[in-house]
């Protein structure tokens, strides 16, 4: 399960914290939450310090929206190990 839950709306910067596991359809879930902001043309904060797992689809989403200016905040260790060796 994940709970995706929207922070700081009032601003140019947009923050989603993610809670608990980005698996299977949930990856999908995140991506349009993401997207949505993104062509608010707004930056963009992923708060991870919840998020427990993500599986190759989901570590596949954090890399590429990374790549595309998302901060990606409070990953636990193994999260940002599983990330770095992402490619």
């Amino acid at each position: 399960m994940l709970r995706i839950t929207t922070l700081d709306l009032a601003t140019q910067i947009a923050t989603l914290r993610v809670e608990g596991r980005l698996v299977g359809p949930w990856v999908h879930e995140l991506r349009i939450a993401c997207e949505s902001v993104l062509r608010q043309g707004r930056a963009l904060n992923l708060d991870l310090v919840q998020l427990e797992f993500a599986d190759v689809w989901g570590l596949e989403l954090l890399s590429s929206i990374k790549k595309r200016g998302v901060t990606l905040a409070n990953p636990s260790p193994f999260l940002e190990e599983e990330l770095n060796s992402f490619r």
